[in-house]
């Protein structure tokens, strides 16, 4: 990709690693820095809570790694739907209740995640 608009979401509810659908966002943007092309991108990084990380000090420093690259930060808002043919993300800001549909030319999508269910005879105990 070396122009358009790339757009990385993070679902809501628990995760295994709430840092990894991040890390991947300022991986990209990066890569693209040193190819001399982040300019050319618009780089969306939406997520569902209401600061970029838990921990106060790791927030801070996660909201300066996001305005060095330049990357547009949602957060608050959660990928509602997506339109593939389109192209095009319809993210929801879960404070408004506001829908905005975001053209993309790479999309990043982290699925839900829950821990499997055990079968009748696995159960602990």
């Amino acid at each position: 990709m070396r122009s358009g608009t790339a757009v990385f979401t993070m679902p809501s509810g628990p995760i295994k690693c709430a840092g990894a659908p991040q890390k991947i966002a300022y991986l990209a943007a990066d890569h693209w820095r040193e190819q001399g092309v982040l300019k050319d991108i618009r780089v969306v990084l939406v997520l569902p809570t209401p600061k970029m990380f838990g921990v106060p000090v790791f927030a801070r420093e996660l909201e300066r790694v996001a305005a060095r690259y330049g990357i547009e930060v949602r957060t608050g808002s959660e990928l509602v739907e997506v339109d593939p043919d389109g192209r095009a993300a319809t993210v929801v800001d879960h404070g408004t209740g506001a829908k905005d549909r975001i053209g993309f030319d790479l999309l990043h999508v982290v699925p839900p995640q829950s821990a499997p269910r055990l079968a009748e005879g696995d159960r602990p105990g």
